[in-house]
């Protein structure tokens, strides 16, 4: 029995000192740990926004289409890299979003509200509570908490097209969605029932660049390719380039709704195709909002929905002295094609009714590049299909001036 022991202790030691000479050989000659799911990583479960970013936490985002250091403040939001030092007195500009305000794959310093910051100087103070995967209805959730904490002048909410689908939604009841009931607008999975848990695997990676290298690797690599053995009931596998690198594994985007809510959750319909490509897929996605040079119709639920919650933010705004405008982040085909997709039209129409400003920087993408990849490069990263540090540096540009004209007329307070 002693001499069966032995060797197992042996073999048990040196895959101990394998594991810390693996880790201490990845902190001196890595910069940060790397990872491709950040929901795994960036977020921690809430029960009543599903999941909201870790505070004071930093790392690599690392996909085919960059390598980003995100690094997060005190409070769980993207932490702003600026020169710019605003007084005092400033005049303070609160920003709401998803993933292209959180600044998808673009590194510290180059996100929206940094170039912003840098734009508007030190009479205005920028602030950025994006987070990605978000819709309107966390959203607005969120700005009524933000409100009185941030006490804001002005806000904007940055739309992207799939805000409709996210705000009915509700990733197997991980976060709160709306519904429309008996002609009424409805909260459902509110508090959520199922929120992001964080869980043993998400704090080892959290502590360990060992475990946060091998979930990179699971998640961008293997996952992916085990999936689609499942999936096409083979291993004839292509493994070309961008194959199987934008699975989602954490949540996927076209979950089927989850089980019935205690107040009777209604069905969720399937979310329109997202931003990411298809895992395992050989090519880059093509633009859901325009296909065939057509744009998908929304429905009056769709519809509906949006203009309650932004009817919502915008009375919860005024309530604390400040005034709600949209900017609308354009799809990378709107770009491309210069059609006036569905989702554009609906926004317009449900700002316009609303008397809620609406800012596209489209034109001015357009302007400053007459000529774009079919993924709307260079202002989009050609398979994650979001802003690169360039898209954002205009977004920020035409902001800049909505804000300075506003200003002057008098119809916010600069100091």
């Amino acid at each position: 029995m002693k001499k069966a022991i032995f060797p197992l202790i042996t073999i048990l030691l040196s895959f101990v000192a394998s594991l810390i000479l693996a880790e201490a050989a990845l902190r001196i000659g890595s910069r940060s740990v790397p990872y491709f799911n950040i929901l795994n990583a960036f977020h921690r479960g809430d029960k009543e926004l599903g999941w909201v970013l870790n505070p004071s936490f930093t790392a690599r985002f690392k996909r085919d289409d960059f390598d980003a250091v995100i690094s997060t403040d005190e409070n769980g939001f993207r932490k702003m890299e600026s020169r710019v030092r605003p007084v005092d007195s400033a005049t303070r500009v609160l920003f709401m979003g998803d993933s292209f305000l959180w600044g998808w794959g673009v590194s510290q310093g180059e996100v929206f509200t940094d170039f912003l910051q840098e734009k508007l100087g030190e009479r205005f103070r920028v602030l950025n509570r994006g987070v990605t995967k978000y819709g309107t209805v966390q959203e607005n959730i969120l700005l009524k908490k933000r409100l009185p904490l941030d006490k804001p002048s002005l806000v904007g909410v940055m739309f992207f097209y799939n805000d409709f689908s996210d705000n009915v939604d509700g990733r197997m009841l991980r976060r709160p969605f709306c519904s429309v009931q008996n002609g009424k607008v409805a909260l459902n999975n509110y508090p959520v029932e199922s929120p992001v848990l964080g869980g043993m695997s998400r704090k080892l990676r959290s502590y360990s660049y060992v475990a946060s290298f091998l979930a990179y690797y699971w998640d961008s690599t293997a996952a992916p390719f085990f999936k689609q053995i499942i999936k096409d009931g083979t291993r004839n596998i292509n493994f070309g380039e961008g194959g199987g690198k934008s699975a989602e594994a954490a949540i996927p985007s076209n979950l089927p709704a989850g089980p019935a809510h205690a107040q009777k959750v209604p069905a969720q319909p399937a979310r329109t195709p997202g931003t990411q490509p298809p895992e395992g897929a050989a090519e880059p996605p093509v633009s859901p909002v325009i296909v065939d040079g057509k744009t998908p119709s929304l429905s009056a639920d769709d519809i509906r929905i949006m203009e309650n919650q932004l009817t919502e933010m915008r009375a919860a705004c005024e309530s604390h002295g400040a005034e709600l405008f949209v900017i609308y982040a354009a799809d990378a085909g709107e770009l491309k094609s210069k059609l006036k997709s569905a989702y554009f039209s609906a926004m317009e129409e449900i700002c316009a009714r609303l008397g809620i400003d609406m800012v596209d920087p489209t034109n001015a993408m357009r302007a400053a590049q007459p000529e774009t990849g079919i993924n709307g490069e260079p202002f989009y990263f050609p398979r994650d299909l979001h802003w690169t540090p360039l898209a954002h540096r205009i977004a920020a540009e035409v902001v800049r001036d909505y804000i300075l004209v506003h200003t002057n007329a008098g119809k916010i307070g600069a100091n």
